[in-house]
């Protein structure tokens, strides 16, 4: 009788445990205190203010999303059930409505989870890099842990760093399951990557490309063993070339049925929105010369290195070379776009880097075994590589940035303004925003939105434009302003970092100056507040 298949799963991950458990020494404890240290320190530049920075447009949609489910309008925007915001939902949007629900509501506890996904990013990378070389794990783990870059997008209330965790995570089930179960059925990789499946697609459709990129691994495999053979009739074919046809046909026929029943992905195809900018087919070329010059030019002999010394290098190459491609011919682009891509280019790069140190290290010993000048070289190198990787952690330590690292984009910092006005309008003032989302969330009610450029999510109602997401009346007309000011309320405008971007036009801002009171505070970053006394209107 077969065995079952629950036992054959549960042996399988004991099997896992105890692998890892077996051979442990005082060795073994020293690389995984190595390996704890470079954890906490991760959690700790992650946790370092967390809370300090208010939260700008993309976290507000999702801690909207969080709060309104906890006050059972579900997950929507701040209008409420009428406008559905069921984005990375699972993922994202109820970990922080959990996280809401325990610890309150704040900035802290919005990017809570986020630091969550990304400390375990850590591990998932360290064992990763150490099945190509144990150096490579650590500087791996020091890279998800100390890079800038990765470092601002793992505390931010969105879904890019579960978007990594669960890419990585199923990039490296992958490679396991290539490499050391053959593409058994009867192992538990497979049933490990369909839940890593489910929960990467309900994070962010762009997870689709490793679909694609393992159904181009499996044809490479499968056409490289069928032209070595004569024969091509299945019942000839050894089993694991028969996997691979069950998987690659299997695969072909889920992407078939995908196009067919959801279409073609509207990211690819969608036209680039009024206010966004064409930024070319080469502008992830430049986020990687920016952001990692010399991890981005040794990936490419680490690529190469990798393909063809590992069964599972292509696989690997794949993972990141398609989804790129993918993310190049779309027309949105955005450095968070390829964050989740990060990590597998600096796995090439410390490939270079590992390999180049290794042979150092062996020029230098007579017999293979490190004397003591020897080792403290090793200890320099590995420094010199950490720093390397990420020097700009430094600067972050010390920064009295309210937006820290210093890498991160600085944007408009709603609640000291919004305190500011709380204090100073009447009930029955009129609220003007740049970004109603935000007012709502820091100040309250909301009536209008001020936005002539790239007006979207719209609906005509009663002769106005009314915002869907969040009920405010458009004023996307100077015509609008001028009537707005000719009522018997005061008007009070928070002008966030878009009011002198194309969102607004000429005409609107001039009107604002000339009838408005602006207000400035050194402490609001990036915002204006504009006052509208309507005692000293003008007969």
């Amino acid at each position: 009788m077969a065995e079952p298949l629950r036992t054959r799963l549960s042996a399988g991950l004991l099997s896992i445990v105890d692998r890892e458990a077996a051979g442990w020494d005082r060795r073994r404890v020293g690389y995984a205190a190595v390996l704890g240290l470079i954890v906490l320190l991760g959690l700790y530049l992650r946790l370092r203010r967390l809370g300090a920075a208010p939260l700008w447009i993309d976290e507000a949609y999702t801690g909207w999303a969080a709060r309104n489910y906890l006050n059972g309008l579900g997950f929507s925007d701040p209008i409420g059930p009428s406008s559905p915001y069921r984005r990375a939902w699972l993922t994202t949007s109820l970990p922080i409505a959990k996280s809401f629900e325990y610890l309150g509501v704040s900035e802290f506890t919005a990017r809570l989870p986020s630091v969550v996904y990304s400390t375990l990013s850590i591990g998932v990378g360290y064992l990763l890099g150490r099945r190509y070389h144990t150096l490579l794990g650590y500087l791996l783990a020091a890279f998800l842990a100390f890079d800038p870059v990765i470092l601002v997008w793992s505390r931010e209330a969105r879904m890019y760093a579960p978007l990594l965790f669960f890419y990585l995570s199923s990039v490296y089930v992958l490679v396991v399951w290539v490499s050391e179960a053959d593409l058994r059925f009867t192992s538990v990789y497979p049933y490990l990557l369909v839940g890593l499946v489910v929960l990467g697609y309900e994070t962010q459709r762009s997870y689709l490309a490793l679909g694609a990129s393992t159904l181009a691994f499996f044809l490479l495999v499968l056409g490289s063993r069928l032209r070595r053979r004569d024969e091509r009739e299945v019942a000839r074919l050894d089993t694991e070339t028969k996997r691979l046809l069950i998987l690659a046909t299997g695969a072909l026929l889920a992407a078939g049925a995908y196009v067919a029943v959801r279409g073609i992905p509207g990211v690819l195809l969608a036209p680039i929105p009024e206010t966004w900018p064409d930024r070319g087919p080469l502008y992830y070329g430049k986020v990687v010369v920016v952001h990692y010059p010399v991890l981005g030019a040794l990936s490419w002999p680490g690529m190469a290195y990798l393909w063809r010394r590992y069964e599972d290098g292509p696989l690997l190459v794949l993972a990141f070379l398609l989804p790129l491609g993918v993310a190049t011919i779309t027309p949105r682009k955005a450095p968070r776009y390829i964050y989740h891509l990060y990590p597998l280019l600096a796995l090439f790069g410390l490939t270079v880097i590992v390999l180049g140190l290794e042979r150092g290290w062996r020029a230098v010993t007579a017999d293979g075994s490190p004397s003591t000048a020897d080792s403290a070289i090793r200890s320099a190198s590995l420094l010199f590589v950490v720093l390397l990787v990420a020097s700009p952690v430094a600067a972050y330590g010390v920064t009295t940035s309210l937006y820290d690292p210093p890498t991160h984009p600085e944007r408009s910092d709603w609640e000291k303004a919004s305190e500011w006005v709380r204090e100073r309008a009447d009930e029955d003032d009129i609220i003007v925003s740049t970004r109603p989302e935000l007012s709502m969330w820091y100040y309250g009610e909301t009536d209008y939105f001020f936005r002539q450029h790239g007006v979207s999510s719209a609906e005509f109602q009663n002769g106005r434009y009314i915002h869907t997401r969040t009920g405010a009346v458009y004023l996307n007309e100077t015509s609008d302003v001028r009537q707005l000011l000719s009522g018997s309320q005061d008007v009070w405008l928070f002008a966030g970092k878009k009011y002198y971007q194309r969102f607004t036009s000429p005409d609107a801002r001039q009107l604002v100056q000339s009838e408005f009171q602006k207000h400035e505070n050194p402490l609001w970053v990036n915002m204006e507040v504009y006052h509208y006394d309507v005692t000293n209107k003008k007969a």
